[in-house]
């Protein structure tokens, strides 16, 4: 993944345009169970998630389905110098 950079240094940030939420494992939702799961994920200059992986969470049985739900997120692009 060639010229990536940290978003802090954008001049405007991504914005968020679509994020659905991910579905709930069955199991889990069948037990009563809740859990967290943090996901890192890189965003291309199109404003699409091409990467994204767990950074921790209360219960591995939500990751794939966190995961599988911010690989569908889409942002309004950056802008870094005035460009997007």
């Amino acid at each position: 993944m060639a010229n990536l950079f940290d978003v802090h240094s954008l001049d405007q940030q991504p914005v968020v345009r679509s994020a659905m939420p991910p579905e709930y494992p069955y199991e889990m939702r069948r037990q009563g169970k809740v859990g967290a799961v943090d996901v890192d994920y890189i965003i291309d200059s199109e404003g699409n998630v091409v990467a994204a992986q767990v950074i921790r969470s209360t219960d591995e049985a939500f990751e794939m389905a966190a995961v599988n739900a911010v690989r569908r997120w889409k942002f309004r692009p950056r802008k870094k110098g005035g460009a997007s």
